[in-house]
């Protein structure tokens, strides 16, 4: 088969859906034109449906560096980015579209994406007008139609939208037990649950145990909660707050108990009670940022977070719930500032390797994400925790998928050169490749050895410590 024919035989393939059979034909174009650009987009188009979003990243990347005007590469750069939450490369990339064409409705739209997942609605609206007036200029009603509706939800004198892709968790909630000794400043040992009503409302007399010692009374609460009884939890705390609404201590192990049960609204409601009455600490504002960034105001989550650690800036917790805050926003050098925090203090290694893993991938930076997850892999196998030992070995398999650039040179393939190349990225040999290529770029004319040996210096030496 030519190269062409490889070439239009992959577009075949990837109309009638078979897009590992697409992905051969290729990587056989790109092999016998490794500057052929559109051939990398057309592999890119088909890892994306694969869903291998990282390998379509590195072919779209390698498209606009070879043509840096290429739109559709441009476009399906920024698509993988907002899926992957880079937001910051996103809109450079459609910047950079809008630049070469103001007109294109489907950039301006992916944009509003962007700016409304990063928690900037003001700017979202503006590019979702834009695009709507673009499709309806292109009489494109289906375009129209998903603007305006998404700006109806936007507006701000619209109702509240229902979020059809919830928030996902980028750190489990904590539990209640972990909880008890911030919330309450005392030990849970001894305490016992007690009965409720059957109906679940709270009783008229004092719940048993209301007698106790009130740090000895929330704990039990928050026992209570952990243990599944969360409405009994909440009928024990609603009685001691009648006798005192403003109690910050209650209105604290209330919110804890709330996030337990999904309440983000009356979790912040709690919060900002006992704040406003004078008890604000470390605590109240961690659980105000967890519950506001369930709600996706995730600016917010980062004040209360910033406010937190002005108060306790030694806590591990308060080091990841930001990092969590800051990658949310997109933020990811931030975030990963502040799990390198975490870790330094003391904090779950493994979960916060997971999570730096995680800011790392959508960096791009799969080096230190590889990295990352085996070190994680490595310690939930010490734990005997197998199932999140497999599941850490799954995200690792994902990404050291290399990208077949050279299926027709087995001899690269041979070399111990090529060999020490991919162990330096990780396997990735996109990045290898494209390396190579930049440093041909600028010292032409020179064999492969030391084309090779150039890149390995240079990788080396950026390793090596500072004086």
């Amino acid at each position: 088969m030519t190269d062409n024919a490889a070439f239009w035989e992959g577009i075949e393939q990837a109309k009638q859906g078979d897009q590992a059979a697409a992905i051969a034909c290729f990587d056989q174009a790109i092999a016998a034109d490794p500057h052929w650009s559109e051939a990398y987009y057309r592999r890119g188009l088909a890892y994306f449906d694969m869903g291998r979003l990282q390998q379509a990243a590195f072919d779209y990347s390698r498209a606009i560096e070879l043509a840096n005007d290429y739109q559709p590469a441009l476009y399906g750069r920024a698509l993988v980015r907002v899926v992957l939450d880079h937001f910051d490369g996103a809109l450079d990339d459609l910047a950079s579209l809008l630049q070469l064409n103001p007109q294109n409705p489907a950039a301006h739209q992916l944009k509003a994406t962007a700016l409304r997942k990063r928690g900037d609605l003001a700017a979202a609206i503006v590019s979702l007008r834009k695009a709507t007036e673009l499709y309806l200029d292109r009489r494109d009603p289906v375009g129209a139609r998903q603007c305006l509706d998404l700006l109806k939800q936007l507006q701000p004198n619209a109702s509240p939208p229902v979020l059809t892709e919830p928030l996902p968790p980028l750190n489990a909630p904590p539990t209640l037990a972990s909880l008890q000794a911030t919330a309450t400043g005392a030990s849970t040992a001894g305490t016992s649950s007690t009965g409720t009503s059957n109906t679940g409302t709270p009783n008229a007399v004092a719940p048993v145990g209301a007698m106790m010692r009130p740090e000895a009374f929330y704990a039990q609460a928050l026992n209570r909660a952990e243990s599944g009884d969360v409405q009994g939890a909440i009928a024990e705390l609603d009685w001691a707050l009648k006798l005192d609404p403003q109690d910050p201590k209650a209105l604290a192990c209330r919110a804890a108990v709330r996030i337990k049960q999904g309440n983000w609204q009356g979790a912040i409601a709690d919060c900002n009670r006992a704040i406003q009455g004078g008890g604000a600490d470390a605590t109240l504002y961690r659980y105000r940022a967890r519950a506001r960034l369930e709600m996706g105001d995730r600016a917010g989550a980062l004040t209360d977070l910033d406010q937190a650690l002005a108060q306790d800036d030694q806590n591990p917790l308060l080091w990841l719930a930001r990092g969590d805050a800051q990658q949310a926003l997109g933020n990811y050098s931030a975030a990963i500032g502040d799990y390198n925090q975490a870790l330094e203090l003391g904090g779950d290694r493994p979960a916060i390797l997971l999570l730096r893993a995680q800011a790392a991938v959508r960096q791009e930076n799969l080096k230190q994400a590889i990295e990352d997850y085996q070190t994680a892999a490595s310690l939930f196998c010490d734990r005997n925790d197998w199932e999140r030992y497999r599941a850490t070995l799954e995200q690792l398999k994902m990404l050291q998928q290399p990208v077949n650039l050279s299926p027709g040179l087995p001899q690269k393939s041979q070399n111990p050169l090529w060999q020490r190349l991919l162990g330096r990225v990780g396997g990735q040999e996109a990045i290898a490749q494209t390396l190579l290529d930049r440093a041909r770029d600028h010292y032409p004319n020179m064999d492969e050895d030391w084309y090779l040996e150039k890149v390995l210096y240079d990788l080396e030496r950026d390793d090596l410590p500072e004086d």
